[in-house]
């Protein structure tokens, strides 16, 4: 699908797994790149069957832009790498151009996932229990365990900071063992 989208001039190259590379060659406005971008978006969010099930894919799509946004080809991918994990932030089926801004919340989204996982061997968490009521008695029903981030430097780390990165990273698991 994505090869039937864009020209015969153009590369498409599998990297691996979900990912593809695709080589807009001779463009010079972002808008052309843009409407690359839609049609591949277009075409993969048609429904497909497959032995007789229909099946949705959905698709999150970085874009660098050569030379004004790097200048060689591992630049270009890591680029285009860091735009399309803040497209997946988005939501599904998105695109984002890459911008030097992405690159500072990428080193700081490590930092966070480097301190995660060095929380999870200092043992910096926490649990707090909060009461479940039964709202027409007043009597407690139950007990919710949640847990919290105890950062020597940062202090109290707000969930809604680690929970969405800890699943990102699959280090969710080792924390609800915890």
């Amino acid at each position: 699908r994505i090869t039937q989208t864009v020209r015969s001039s153009d590369v498409v190259a599998r990297l691996g797994g979900d990912e593809f590379v695709v080589l807009v060659q001779e463009v010079s406005e972002g808008k052309q790149v843009e409407a690359v971008a839609r049609k591949i978006l277009s075409a993969l969010v048609q429904p497909m069957v497959m032995q007789g099930q229909e099946c949705r894919v959905t698709a999150s799509i970085g874009i660098c832009m050569y030379p004004s946004e790097a200048q060689d080809e591992q630049a270009l991918m890591k680029n285009a790498d860091i735009a399309m994990y803040h497209a997946k932030e988005d939501g599904k089926n998105n695109y984002k151009f890459y911008s030097e801004e992405m690159n500072i919340h990428s080193f700081e989204r490590l930092a966070l996932e480097t301190s995660l996982r060095r929380g999870l061997e200092r043992s910096e968490f926490l649990l707090h229990y909060q009461a479940k009521l039964d709202l027409r008695t007043g009597r407690i029903t139950g007990v919710e365990a949640l847990v919290r981030w105890q950062h020597p430097e940062m202090g109290l780390v707000p969930p809604v900071q680690f929970i969405p990165l800890a699943e990102e990273t699959g280090l969710i698991v080792p924390i609800g063992k915890w």
